[in-house]
């Protein structure tokens, strides 16, 4: 079955927007526009490690359903936490390429990368950056049970006690909490290294 006309357009926005991340982080590129003196508590090169990773060409095509049906077009609320410069780019991301609006509570200790995408999403097409919306308050706020109530699906990022406070004002809605965690990666140069996993615990 053919492709709907307006997942085609929401692809090549999000494969453009991408290409746009690539050119903004290629070798000798100026600082991206909006970062001006760059003021943020997460390191530049830190941050720039990640984007690279982020922005990478992604040429499979998306999951389009059975028989190519259209896309939900509900409200997918995005919740974040401040302890993480880019979290919010991968679910910002998700709803550019298949056309889902989005509300993005920002933490009120970052808000600069969700606003540049937003900008960027906006530079390569205003309809699909009029999609996003952005907002940033205390999380025990009204407006925070108004989006509850209000938003079709959630994905929140934060303490224990904020991701419960957030599922019981979803009520049984589609919902993904993430909590803090510790993450350790191990790297062997081949298979034959050894490791000990008992030393890398703290």
């Amino acid at each position: 079955m053919q492709r709907p006309a307006a997942a085609d357009r929401s692809e090549a926005v999000f494969q453009a927007v991408l290409a746009l991340w690539r050119q903004r982080l290629a070798e000798n590129a100026p600082l991206p526009p909006g970062l001006g003196e760059y003021n943020s508590a997460f390191p530049w090169a830190q941050v720039k490690r990640g984007l690279a990773a982020l922005v990478q060409p992604i040429v499979t095509p998306p999951n389009l359903g059975a028989g190519g049906q259209k896309y939900d077009r509900r409200v997918l609320a995005l919740v974040c936490a401040g302890n993480t410069p880019l979290l919010a780019w991968p679910a910002m991301l998700f709803a550019v390429r298949y056309g889902v609006p989005l509300f993005v509570k920002m933490s009120r200790s970052e808000t600069l990368w969700p606003r540049l995408l937003k900008e960027s999403v906006e530079e390569v097409s205003p309809e699909a950056g009029a999609k996003i919306e952005l907002g940033v308050w205390p999380g025990e706020d009204s407006r925070s049970v108004a989006l509850a109530q209000s938003a079709d699906a959630f994905i929140v990022y934060g303490a224990d006690s904020s991701v419960s406070r957030w599922y019981q004002w979803a009520s049984r809605k589609p919902f993904l909490g993430f909590g803090h965690a510790l993450s350790v990666g191990v790297h062997r140069n081949s298979p034959d290294d050894s490791y000990d996993i008992d030393s890398i615990h703290g």
